[in-house]
Order: structure tokens, then sequence, then C-alpha cells
């Protein structure tokens, strides 16, 4: 049988195992007939999706918050996905959307596979790891959710594959990965941009030319953002003083102030949900209680101030109540720098030593089937042992990719991904889980390129 019709075939069976998880898991969930065909909502639909249907009935792309950050909150590119489906299929939009996300994990299948011969040469490797990766839970867990994670593993392993391509086509495909990837998950620019440095090094005009093109469309969502705002927006552009939400400008300072102890992105929610939500005195107390000793005394005023804020009848609507929130933003940012100072080497290692612990603890078998209802079954816990032992040992081949590694793609390869890891331990730190999903097949790839490297498996050579 031909390699390409075995990788077909293994990426068959894989989607049909993966679909049945899903089904299965929806089942747990108790859909009720909700028209949403099995599809898990998330928090952050809302700002996926109603800009494309905004865009539809007024011709403004921009979500149902107040404040401007409804106009650029979220990068574009998962909204046009929806907004094609809702465009082609109307009230069925999130069936079309399904069975998209269900067809690039087949994809992906495919290219991981085609990635690992290109590198390696080794056809049996190469499938060998591609039946790793449709079998393996952990790579098909977001395929019903309503994210980018369902979509991002595609993308990053397209860009790579796309890159390797030496072709007209290879081209054409590289030019539309970038703009993808941009659009999608503009937090993965160091691909791209690392395939842009490797380009330059080696000469190659024509790739570095495609992928600079590819930039182009996010650079002008970016200068829209700019010019709507009055000022440049990051990455995360989601504060605003016009917003009339939980994401204003105090917001993002307790951000900034839990970065300094916190390597949980959902402890960090539950703990801002908690401020909010408290009755009294006492229940404040119990708040401050839940952060670590030493951080108590310095933070509770802000806790208690931060509470009568959330609360306050004129949230975000007076000149009073602005006063009385840049006052507390000063102060949130004074208490900052003291603490910081007084904790340096927790601020340096310690949290991002714990924020990457965070990361690589956890075996990505996000389905409620999987944390509740097999929770403490034998073959599941083998399962999560196996999934994040993967992930480690993927870590591990990625360092020694630096210094064993067979081409230059390998190496910018490798480097992309640990920087990348560094971003998320040390800058971002207050993590989610699924913030590893886009990593996931690149991790499986290193791990069978530095086996090959190394020569543990001979007879894959």
């Amino acid at each position: 049988m031909k390699f390409s019709h075995k990788l077909f075939f293994i990426a068959l069976s894989g989607t049909l195992l993966a679909v049945l998880l899903q089904e299965l898991n929806s089942s747990f969930l108790h859909f009720d007939g909700n028209n949403r065909f099995g599809m898990i909502a998330t928090a952050d639909e809302a700002s996926y999706f109603a800009p494309a249907k905004n865009y539809f009935s007024t011709g403004i792309w921009a979500d149902n918050s107040q404040g401007i950050s409804r106009y650029f909150q979220r990068p574009p590119g998962y909204g046009l996905i929806y907004g094609c489906m809702l465009l082609l299929l109307g009230s069925s939009a999130l069936a079309g959307l399904k069975i998209f996300q269900i067809l690039l994990f087949f994809l992906s299948v495919q290219l991981l596979g085609k990635c690992i011969n290109h590198f390696t040469k080794s056809r049996k490797l190469a499938i060998v790891a591609s039946l790793f990766y449709a079998l393996m839970p952990m790579y098909s867990g977001f395929m019903y959710y309503t994210l980018t994670e369902a979509v991002s593993p595609f993308l990053v392993l397209w860009l790579i594959h796309s890159y390797q391509l030496n072709s007209k086509s290879g081209l054409i495909q590289l030019l539309l990965a970038t703009v993808a990837i941009l659009l999608v998950r503009p937090q993965l620019l160091i691909f791209p941009l690392a395939l842009f440095l490797l380009s330059a090094l080696k000469k190659e005009k024509k790739r570095g030319i495609v992928l600079l093109v590819g930039c182009i469309p996010f650079t002008i969502w970016m200068i829209r953002a700019a010019t709507i705002s009055g000022e440049f927006q990051g990455l995360h552009p989601i504060y605003s003083d016009t917003n009339v939400s939980l994401y204003r400008p105090p917001h993002a300072e307790m951000t900034n102030l839990f970065r300094i102890w916190e390597s949980d992105g959902e402890r960090f929610h539950t703990t801002i949900a908690a401020i909010k939500s408290a009755k009294d005195s006492a229940e404040m107390k119990r708040v401050v209680r839940t952060i670590p000793r030493e951080f108590q005394k310095e933070c509770e005023p802000l806790f208690f101030q931060f509470h009568q804020l959330l609360n306050d009848p004129e949230y975000a609507r007076s000149k009073e109540f602005k006063r009385k929130e840049n006052k507390f933003i000063s102060e949130v940012q004074r208490t900052r720098e003291n603490l910081i100072s007084k904790n340096r080497i927790q601020y340096i290692v310690i949290t991002p030593v714990k924020s990457a612990k965070y990361l690589l603890s956890k075996s990505q078998l996000n389905l409620y089937l999987f944390q509740a209802e097999l929770r403490g079954n034998l073959l599941i816990e083998g399962l999560r042992i196996l999934s994040v032992l993967t992930i480690n040992l993927g870590i591990f081949f990625a360092f020694l990719l630096l210094f064993r590694h067979k081409s230059l793609l390998e190496l910018f390869m490798a480097a992309s991904l640990i920087l990348y890891l560094f971003y998320l331990a040390y800058f971002q730190r207050l993590n989610e889980e699924r913030y590893l999903t886009p990593l996931l097949p690149v991790l499986l790839m290193v791990t069978a390129l530095g086996i090959h490297n190394i020569g543990i498996l001979k007879k894959f050579k």
C-alpha cells in the first residue's frame, strides 16, 4: 500500500475514533435539543461569533459588548470561518463548523506524517507517529469546542508542511497558511517569523517575500484597531477604559499584580469572581487568604477597593468613578513594584517555573468524559500519565534538536517551540491548559525527529 494511502486510512480511523469520543462526551453533557449539533459552547464564543452575525446585519464587524474593544477584541480569523458557515448554512452554521473542524483534524494527521517523512525520509517512523497522533485523545480534545484551539494545531502543521514544499503550490499554501495563522491565533507569530528568518539566512527570496505578504492582512487588522482606538493595540486588546465590562484598566493591573505569584489562569479568574461576588468583609477576608500568605497584608486593601469598584452603581459611567478607578490603578502599580522589589526571585524564577510546571503537568484530556465521568478508571489514568509523558518528552527532544538537528528547519522549529513556551511561562504566566494545544503536534514531531537523529530506533532509519 502506498504511503499516502496508509496516511489516509490512519487519518480516517483516528477521526472516526475522535468523533465517537466527542459524541459520547456530548451525551454526558446532556444537550437538550438546543440546535448546537453537539458543539460545546465557550465563554469566548460570543466575541468570535457576534462580529460575523453583526457584519451581516449591520455591516460593522463588532461584538455585542459595550466599549471600544468590541471592534477588535478577538482577531477575525475564527469569526470569518464561522461567518462563511453562516453565509452558506444559515441557522445550521454550527453544524458546518463542526464538520469543518472534524475535517481539519483528519487533514492534520496526514500533514504530520508528511512533515516527519520529509525530515527523516523514514516512512515507518512517519506512520507510527501519525498513528499515535490519530489515536491519542489529547490531540482531538477541542474538536467540538467553539475555540481557536480546534483549528490552530492544523494551521501550525500546514505552515510547516507548506514551507517544506519546493513548488509553486507550496508557495501558495505558505501564503494562505501565514494569513490564516495570524488572523486566527496571532500569538503564534513566532512560527512565521522563524520561517522568515530562515528564508533570509538561506537566501530564499521567494519564500521570504511570500511570508511577508502573508502578514499584510493581519497588519491591516492592527491598523484598523489602532485607527479606531487612537493607539496601538497589542496581541491581547481586550482592555479599554471605554468598556462597560470587567475588562477595564483595573482588571489589567490586577492581572499584572497576580503575575508576581500566580501561574494558574483559572485560579486567577476564580479569585476575581469571588472578589466581585463577596457579600461582606468576612467573605472578602476569606478571598484574601486564598493567595500566598506573604502577599496577603499588602494586597488585602486592594482586594477591598477592587470589590467596591466592581460593585459601584456608577461602574464605568461617571467621571467620579473614573477618578476612583485611576486612584486604584496607581495604588496597584505602587504595590506591585514594591512587592516585586521584595520578591525578585519569586517573580523572575519561581513563578515562571511554576507556570511551566502547570502547563507541562496537564494531560490535555480536556473532555468531560475524561475529567469527570471516567476519572479514576485505571485505563484512563494510564492514558493521562502517557499524555503527560508524551508532552514532556517533546520538550526534551526540542532542546536536543538545538544540538542534534540535521537541517536548519529542524533547528528553527525546535527554537520556535521553546521560545513560545518561554513566552507562555514567563510573560503570560496566568495560563490555561488549552494554551499548549497549538504546540502539541509540533512536540510530537520533534520527538519523532529526535528519536531519528540520535538513532534510538535504527530500524526506522
